[in-house]
């Protein structure tokens, strides 16, 4: 067992880093708040559907850090301990996504057209006016809201025990604490998935209320997942200087954060395209249409993309063994697959806006995007100051220092 008096890391400082991230997103929200303001309702609208994306972006990056958090100890994984405290943390910054909700529950009426129900139903045919009547119970304002807090109550208490137990064993306190880490993490994988399947629900698919489809949930969290992983495999490959772990981090911890890239690839790949199948086989007026917007007035370049750039690629590159054990190369895959993500989110949010007019960005995705992400990253650096980065104390250190895997 290794202690936080063995020298193994000082404490994290990380200021510079934090006002450096702060000041990103405050001056990507403010410039996304001054072009929704200066233009038009249509200007307003498209400026609510750039936040929407950037805050579904790193809300599932969040969501789904906790999540792997959850299923390493749900498996007792001992390998991954030099970097789950960076999960810790990514897990913990959930709760910085409670303020940032505000501004998509100002923008409901902009964001959904469920919100006014009445004129939503006369503008459709009799049977799809039929199959939102039979939804309409779901889609109520007051029901909505109170769902975002049964969601965020789950992933915030759930995320703040298992950093707080994980910080009190740096502190000396109980090793019965790891525990009680292992315990809850496989039993809080049940709530976490259903907490976010519904959450992709609301905040994704309800801006096409008539599609629907029993694996969105599984294709939001399979891109997130992903980027959740990509983001602690740049975290460990970056992450130098004083206090930071990844002087801890060995190749082979690369490498088998590289397998998982690879894996959780071919995953996100298998449940978009079976999605996708059983939408053209069942041919239904309901569903059709959400892939068509996709495909036509200019998103064909987009659909294509994502097939390319988010499977093709990153399959043939992270194949490679040996490539795995390559710093830069790993990192630059991850950014890639971060990219990748993005186009990803874009195509689900914005061909419900910008149906016919292409999927060339607009300023504000890029403001939004950076705005709620600095906020975001400047959050983490905040919880992890004056705290080490690594849990120093856990019995499991020594193991996960001495993990190696074949060549």
């Amino acid at each position: 067992m290794t202690s936080s008096t063995d020298g193994v890391l000082p404490p994290f400082r990380g200021g510079r880093m934090m006002v450096l991230a702060g000041g990103v997103g405050a001056a990507g929200l403010v410039a996304t708040l001054a072009v929704g303001l200066v233009g038009g309702d249509e200007a307003r609208r498209q400026a609510w559907a750039s936040y929407l994306f950037g805050f579904t972006y790193w809300a599932g990056v969040a969501v789904c850090a906790l999540i792997w958090l959850c299923a390493f100890h749900a498996v007792k994984a001992r390998w991954v301990v030099v970097v789950r405290r960076a999960l810790e943390l990514m897990a913990a910054s959930v709760g910085v996504f409670i303020p940032l909700l505000l501004p998509v529950l100002v923008g409901l009426r902009a964001l959904y057209p469920w919100v006014d129900m009445e004129t939503y139903l006369a503008t459709l045919a009799p049977h799809a006016r039929h199959a939102m009547e039979v939804k309409r119970a779901w889609f109520s304002e007051g029901f909505f809201l109170l769902r975002q807090v049964l969601y965020f109550a789950t992933w915030v208490v759930v995320a703040e025990l298992l950093l707080r137990w994980s910080r009190a064993q740096d502190e000396g306190q109980a090793p019965l604490l790891t525990r009680r880490q292992r315990l809850l993490g496989p039993v809080a994988l049940p709530p976490l998935a259903l907490t976010l399947t519904f959450a992709s629900v609301d905040w994704l698919m309800g801006l096409e209320p008539l599609f629907f489809s029993t694996i969105y949930g599984v294709y939001y969290f399979a891109g997130s997942f992903l980027g959740a992983l990509a983001v602690l495999t740049l975290l460990a490959l970056r992450a130098e200087g004083e206090g930071a772990f990844g002087r801890l981090v060995t190749p082979p911890h690369l490498h088998s954060l590289g397998k998982l890239l690879l894996a959780f690839t071919v995953f996100w790949a298998y449940v978009a395209f079976s999605q996708l199948l059983l939408t053209w086989i069942a041919n239904l007026p309901e569903e059709v249409p959400y892939y068509l917007r996709r495909w036509e007035g200019g998103w064909q370049g987009a659909s294509w993309m994502l097939l390319l750039a988010h499977f093709a690629v990153p399959f043939l590159a992270l194949l490679p063994r040996a490539r795995k054990w390559d710093r830069r190369y790993l990192g630059a895959v991850c950014m890639w697959l971060l990219a990748v993500h993005a186009l990803d989110l874009y195509w689900l949010v914005m061909p419900a806006f910008r149906a016919g007019t292409g999927m060339g960005p607009r300023i504000t995705d890029v403001t939004a995007w950076l705005g709620v992400g600095g906020l975001a990253v400047a959050f983490g650096f905040w919880r992890a100051r004056g705290g080490y980065t690594a849990p120093v104390a856990d019995p499991f250190l020594g193991d996960s220092l001495a993990y190696t895997t074949p060549l």
